[in-house]
């Protein structure tokens, strides 16, 4: 399947929903547990971008009811099917984006520019525990 970034939210919608089926099955979750976002700027910018409010209401992850997020990292020369895939849990997921919006860390996309969204180094994801005031406790896993 050939991903292209387009200003559809219908495609982007249909997309979106293949991702979920497809990564929920592979997982074991049913598709209400996990939402799925397919990035395709991850591999130029070094982000992720995680949206929070659309056309002025509340979106994305400041209403999502799923347990754990789902990150498609589009690579040029590689097939959908080879796309790096990582899954963190909502709540995790909320606390790092917490402390990038706090930092200023925060961009317009979507449709017309109508979504703002926090802009999340994809390296953070991966650096460890996060205390209550957002910041990297330094704390790695052995």
């Amino acid at each position: 399947m050939n991903i292209e970034s387009r200003n559809d939210f219908q495609y982007d919608l249909k997309v979106g929903q293949l991702a979920e089926k497809t990564i929920g099955k592979l997982l074991m979750l049913d598709d209400s547990t996990i939402e799925v976002k397919l990035d395709l700027l991850t591999q130029k910018t070094g982000n992720i971008a995680i949206k929070y409010r659309s056309r002025g209401k509340k979106s994305g992850i400041s209403t999502t009811r799923a347990k754990y997020w789902a990150f498609v990292i589009s690579m040029e020369n590689k097939e959908y099917e080879e796309f790096p895939i990582v899954v963190v849990t909502t709540n995790y997921l909320k606390e790092i984006a917490r402390k990038h919006y706090k930092l200023g860390h925060i961009t317009r996309g979507g449709d017309n520019n109508t979504s703002e969204m926090v802009l999340v180094p994809i390296k953070d994801i991966f650096k460890g525990n996060i205390n209550k005031e957002g910041e990297n406790s330094g704390k790695t896993r052995k």
